[in-house]
């Protein structure tokens, strides 16, 4: 039967475009030889298709930029197109005159609290279409049981059974291997995110004042322009060159003051090289970690607290523990949970 995937996030940088990455293509492997697939994108010339494209694993095909008015006409004339049976989105939205069944994949329900600069009539209608392709799936993914529990806190309505909970992965090539990155007399403590409203980062850049320590920001993004920036910190705009890896492996510690998540990756790229994570106590943090990350609130006193026991090296951290922890997430795993939700609804035509 045929199958669609909704991957025109895969290009950008950040969670999205991670998550996309990450999954898809195993996921294409292992349905590819059951399933008729058809890979919706930007643009067919994007780095991470280069493997999909030279083994024609898949149909790939262009459509316009996501939540905008052409996708209205674009996606049901391509799903027509090509007749497919279900449509996988690896984000919340589905078209409103969708041919097909689906499966809707929310992350989180961050816009639903914070707008986060997005206009009051833009977000009432993401809010309107998140809830209407959320109702009219046949089948709904969340990354983590606490994003589960935000979306019924928004849905009560929504049957349970519908959802199924299906971790990320972290890519493998995050094992402590890699050479220092950053040299500096001064320890730094690193954050890996956008800086939007609900990741509360100026409460980090405070928190660092006066310390003996480098705050080395991972960000990008207009709402970078609004940070109260001081000397100490160091920004590095997100891209494909910059080691990662290294960052986290050489960091004194991750950390993240953020009020709302629905995984939040970086702590287990952290954990996976035996960084110590500091971050704040929130319900979905406490499921990913697994009792591996110091978690405070997200205030200025508290890390500042946290951040003066780790320069004194008194802070409790089992590295060990936390490279277990991490590898409990596999992009291995993922895809296997993901095909068994798809087969299950692909089941009805294949019999």
């Amino acid at each position: 039967m045929r199958l669609a995937i909704d991957a025109r996030f895969g290009s950008i940088m950040g969670g999205l475009g991670t998550y996309t990455r990450g999954l898809v293509p195993g996921l294409i492997s292992t349905l590819q030889n059951a399933h008729s697939i058809v890979l919706i994108v930007r643009s067919t010339e994007e780095q991470w298709l280069s493997e999909l494209r030279h083994e024609n694993r898949c149909t790939i095909v262009e459509a316009s930029q996501p939540y905008s008015m052409r996708e209205q006409i674009i996606l049901p004339y391509l799903l027509h197109q090509y007749h497919i049976d279900l449509l996988l989105t690896l984000h919340p939205i589905t078209p409103l005159l969708c041919p097909c069944a689906t499966i809707v994949t929310v992350h989180d329900t961050i816009l639903h609290r914070y707008r986060n600069g997005v206009s009051a009539f833009r977000h009432w209608v993401f809010r309107w279409m998140f809830e209407r392709s959320v109702r009219r799936s046949s089948s709904v993914i969340t990354i983590s049981h606490a994003t589960t529990n935000d979306l019924l806190s928004e849905i009560p309505t929504l049957d349970r059974d519908r959802i199924a909970v299906v971790y990320p992965g972290a890519d493998e090539q995050y094992a402590p291997t890699q050479e220092i990155f950053i040299n500096d007399e001064k320890p730094y403590v690193l954050y890996v995110g956008n800086a939007k409203e609900h990741k509360n980062v100026q409460t980090l850049i405070d928190a660092c004042i006066d310390l003996p320590l480098r705050l080395v920001l991972l960000t990008g993004g207009k709402e970078v322009s609004s940070l109260r920036m001081v000397k100490n910190n160091l920004r590095l705009e997100p891209s494909s060159s910059v080691p990662l890896q290294s960052l986290l492996k050489n960091a004194a510690a991750l950390i993240t003051a953020t009020h709302a998540e629905g995984f939040c990756l970086p702590i287990i790229e952290a954990l996976r090289v035996g960084t110590p994570v500091i971050a704040s106590d929130l319900p979905v943090l406490q499921e990913v970690s697994g009792g591996c990350a110091h978690l405070i609130e997200p205030t200025i006193p508290a890390f500042r607290g946290a951040l003066t026991t780790l320069l004194q090296e008194s802070l409790e951290h089992d590295a060990d523990a936390g490279r277990r922890q991490a590898m409990k997430y596999t992009w291995a795993r993922s895809v296997t949970a993901h095909a068994a939700t798809i087969r299950s609804l692909l089941e009805p035509w294949t019999n």
